[in-house]
């Protein structure tokens, strides 16, 4: 609903500000993001999640080089 009515700093559901789920909208906006970018598609939807994945392995292996060379 982000897309649809550009309302993009409160969470909607079903035409009214949600309440009840309280997560952070980061994660929100970057799959509204995506949709933008590559449409309406499962794709769009699980981009967002497999690069944040993909940061979180790359920022954990730099953490253990850091860690091992000391």
């Amino acid at each position: 609903e982000m897309l649809q009515n550009g309302r993009y700093f409160g969470l909607y559901y079903d035409g009214m500000i949600d309440t009840w789920n309280s997560k952070p909208p980061l994660m929100i906006w970057l799959i509204c993001l995506s949709y933008k970018i590559l449409g309406f598609s499962v794709l769009a939807l699980r981009i967002p999640a497999f690069l944040a994945v993909l940061g979180t392995l790359y920022f954990v292996y730099k953490c253990i080089v850091h860690f091992e060379s000391q």
